[in-house]
């Protein structure tokens, strides 16, 4: 019996640490795959389903402002699925965009 709850008290542990790196979790220095990898993660560890809305929420929040935007504007995500292809492409196009216009991505 002792095992048992052990067990559940470490689960819930995993998910109150999950939980909480969520709410902490941003894209960082342009890399989205690092990102929506970390996110998913979390998301499984906490327990929820990617397609919750507030998960959607907190997977936005978690994207610079003018990436969420330009999905928004330009592919109106309204699912997991939909909000990932839309990050990726978008935030490949900048990179692309930047690469062109010869500015890089490292800050001195």
């Amino acid at each position: 019996m002792m095992v048992h709850f052990g067990n559940a008290f470490v689960d819930m542990m995993t998910q109150a640490k999950a939980c909480h790196e969520l709410t902490k979790l941003h894209m960082e220095g342009g890399h989205i795959n690092e990102y929506i990898a970390k996110f998913e993660r979390y998301v499984t560890m906490a327990g929820y389903g990617v397609d919750e809305p507030t998960v959607l929420k907190k997977f936005i929040k978690g994207l610079p402002n003018p990436l969420a935007k330009t999905c928004v504007d330009m592919d109106l995500p309204d699912s997991w699925d939909e909000w990932k292809e839309s990050a990726r492409k978008r935030q490949e196009v900048y990179l692309c965009w930047r690469q062109i216009l010869g500015v890089s991505l490292c800050k001195k």
